[in-house]
């Protein structure tokens, strides 16, 4: 329910306007530790910045 939220704004969820919600979940710490080449692989071709936040935007909500 929550990524129909992101995708149509409905219902009115309260969040600070200065601020994207959160959009995604992170990859877990387990991927880190176990799959970290392929995780940093996979952050950076999908959001160019390296960073795994759960404010960047994926493609479907581009």
């Amino acid at each position: 329910m929550y990524y129909d939220f992101l995708r149509t704004g409905y219902p009115n969820l309260p969040y600070e306007s200065s601020t994207t919600p959160p959009t995604r979940w992170m990859y877990p710490n387990s991927e880190y530790t176990n799959n970290a080449d392929n995780v940093s692989e996979a952050v950076e071709s999908q959001f160019g910045t390296g960073s795994d936040d759960t404010r960047e935007l994926t493609w479907w909500l581009n």
